[in-house]
């Protein structure tokens, strides 16, 4: 019986193992448990110390990589390239395969092995590590071309997305990117603050302290000030800063010293 000291990970789908290192763990898998017969003899962390009692076939890795550019649509109908917002890739049962985020000029690339995944889909979410716009029932936005792609014969796929103005899923889209150019700039300024959900669309604009969340109202998905402001609210709230709160709209008359130092008065030096 032969001993060595691999490195385990497993899925739902199948399991991997090396040698090397737990990075290295995609450089073999295995197509189910029958393959092979593993024991449990030592747990250091992420070491396993095994003992294998037959012969395992390893399946060749098949590599396939799929990419596109993500855009969105403003309210002229002008396409922008949608930033860091989440790719996922799925398998025919909707079992998650690969997830990343496109990068500043909304492109994405995700490459896996296709050996246990012939048939797959492509979601593109408003969602970002620290943001995420929901709809206000609480659920998911998730932009597809609307079909499953046989990949068997292929090695790579381009697949573009473009997330219209004429929807709340195409809205959101934008609503997305607003929020996410305010975090940038706050972040640019050597603060960052919590993960935000932002409701959309709702009834209203407004941030609400209660659930530390942001809601916006459907006509306001192409008023980059009004979320703007709204984020301002958030990340004065978020980072502890204490100021005058209390209702406000277009029509009320509230420049003064008090207010101007409260989280109105900051969330318009966001706005401009």
């Amino acid at each position: 019986m032969l001993e060595k000291t691999i490195y385990i990970f497993s899925t739902n789908e199948f399991d991997y193992i090396s040698t090397i290192s737990k990075d290295h763990t995609m450089e073999l898998y295995f197509e189910n448990n029958d393959l092979y017969q593993a024991y449990l003899s030592e747990n250091n962390g992420a070491n396993f110390k095994v003992s294998l009692n037959r012969g395992i076939t390893p399946l060749a890795l098949n590599n396939f990589t799929i990419s596109g550019d993500v855009t969105w649509q403003d309210v002229n109908g002008v396409a922008h390239p949608a930033k860091n917002v989440k790719v996922s890739v799925v398998g025919s049962t909707s079992t998650p395969i690969k997830t990343g985020y496109t990068n500043q000029n909304g492109h994405y690339s995700l490459s896996f092995n296709k050996n246990n995944n012939p048939i797959i889909a492509v979601y593109v979410s408003p969602v970002s590590s620290s943001i995420s716009v929901e709809t206000s029932a609480g659920g998911s936005y998730n932009l597809s071309d609307g079909q499953f792609h046989m990949i068997s014969s292929l090695s790579s796929l381009t697949l573009d997305m473009n997330a219209t103005n004429n929807n709340d899923l195409g809205k959101s889209f934008e609503v997305h990117q607003s929020i996410y150019l305010a975090e940038s700039y706050f972040k640019s300024l050597s603060s960052s603050t919590s993960s935000v959900t932002i409701n959309f669309p709702y009834n209203a604009t407004h941030f609400n302290p209660s659930d530390g969340e942001i809601y916006i109202l459907g006509d306001d998905a192409h008023d980059w000030d009004v979320i703007m402001h709204e984020y301002g609210h958030y990340a004065t709230d978020d980072l502890g800063i204490s100021a005058v709160g209390g209702y406000h709209g277009i029509s009320d008359n509230l420049i003064d010293y008090h207010y101007l130092q409260g989280t109105s008065g900051i969330s318009d030096y966001w706005t401009y």
